[in-house]
């Protein structure tokens, strides 16, 4: 018999939990199952995954809002100080960078310590925005640097970015100004 079957947090021979493979590959049906009978949605297999990063890492943003209702918390830190939003913004996966804003993910959250190494003058915090740029993951960082020029989540999405665009376009019309041409980085809305 499975060691998971009469617990869902025990991880298996292997050291992996079932909440957590089924957050990798998306399995929304089956995550809701284990929440339903007691699987802890901010717990971590011995590899350190968390089962918001791993969904958040493969793009599976179903999964993310699911863990996420569940009351998995949605700036929690892996040993290495990741985050689900900066494994998003490291794979290029938008739609999920959006379900976890939405949900509170805070843009700033950084994974390095500004005050760990006072000689370095060029400091450059490890959060979200550098992820996507250091891996060149050229939508996840227009979205992200959109999301910080505008202050923040609420302020982008009130401004159009998430998903309200017909508002700024209409507003744009009528106030005399002109849109820029960019990339469609809101092409995965």
């Amino acid at each position: 018999m499975n060691k998971t079957a009469s617990d869902p947090n025990k991880p298996d021979e292997y050291g992996e939990l079932a909440l957590v493979g089924a957050a990798n590959v998306g399995l929304v049906g089956p995550m809701r199952m284990l929440l339903a009978h007691g699987a802890e949605p901010g717990l971590a297999d011995r590899f350190g995954w968390l089962p918001l990063s791993a969904a958040a890492r493969r793009g599976n943003s179903d999964a993310c809002a699911c863990l996420l209702e569940a009351g998995a918390e949605v700036d929690m830190q892996a040993k290495d100080k990741t985050t689900a939003l900066m494994w998003a913004a490291k794979q290029d996966h938008c739609e999920t960078i959006k379900v976890l804003l939405r949900h509170g993910a805070r843009l700033e959250l950084s994974r390095t310590d500004p005050d760990s190494d006072d000689d370095d003058d060029d400091f450059e915090p490890e959060d979200a925005l550098w992820f996507a740029r250091r891996y060149k993951r050229e939508a996840a960082a227009t979205l992200l640097a959109e999301i910080k020029e505008a202050g923040g989540w609420k302020r982008y999405d009130r401004g159009g970015g998430g998903g309200g665009g017909f508002l700024r376009i209409t507003l744009n019309f009528f106030s005399g100004k002109k849109s820029a041409k960019k990339k469609n980085v809101r092409s995965t809305i």
